[in-house]
């Protein structure tokens, strides 16, 4: 709720504060993943997102904001590698089909992002 009312400062540090309590409390990793994106920490954000991947391999959630935040890093090739990863695990869910396809598209894989998109 901090995040969406702009109360950033707040949000980070609920989260900061909950990983502190328990480090390993996979939604406070990611939540303050997409705070540290939402507020320009690209880089900072990619730490969290892969200590949350680390300690729950099979959170799509993770691996979904990770593969998008790499591809805005300038980094297509690991968010391809990190969107097939979450494709292995959620076959079904189109937004990331479609993210696929942009990564595809960014590694200069037309077909197969064509395919990836006719999936989504």
């Amino acid at each position: 709720v901090n995040i969406f009312l702009g109360r950033t400062d707040n949000a980070e540090s609920f989260y900061k504060q909950a990983l502190s309590l328990d480090p390993a409390n996979i939604d406070a990793l990611v939540n303050l993943g997409v705070l540290l994106t939402q507020t320009g920490r690209g880089e900072a954000a990619v730490k969290e997102y892969r200590r949350a991947i680390s300690l729950q391999p099979s959170n799509v959630d993770a691996l979904s904001n990770l593969g998008s935040l790499l591809l805005d890093l300038g980094d297509p090739a690991t968010s391809l590698e990190t969107y097939r990863e979450a494709i292995l695990l959620a076959p079904e869910k189109a937004h990331l089909n479609f993210n696929l396809g942009n990564s595809l598209l960014h590694n200069g894989q037309v077909p197969e992002a064509i395919a990836a998109f006719q999936k989504a």
